[in-house]
């Protein structure tokens, strides 16, 4: 029997309330906190199954959510600051 080739995502915690703005169904947006420090942690997904499961238990939790990639630093996952730009 073949084992299954696992993948992973990389889940992205905020150290706040909650990382992306909220859409109500009325149509108003409440702003996001403007996250700056976060935590990065890899979930093993075999299967879409898997990654559904995932997603649904993020769902739940406003301050998470999938990134593209794995960290850049495995040893640097807590406290991280995601920047584009330099910061100055």
């Amino acid at each position: 029997m073949m084992t299954p080739a696992l993948d992973s995502v990389t889940v992205l915690r905020a150290r706040g309330p909650r990382l992306a703005k909220r859409v109500h169904s009325d149509g108003t947006i409440t702003a996001y906190n403007k996250a700056r420090t976060f935590d990065l942690f890899e979930r093993a997904v075999a299967n879409l199954e898997e990654l559904e499961r995932l997603l649904r238990q993020l769902e739940r939790r406003p301050n998470c959510g999938i990134v593209r990639g794995q960290p850049a630093d495995p040893e640097r996952t807590q406290g991280v600051r995601r920047r584009f730009h330099p910061d100055h």
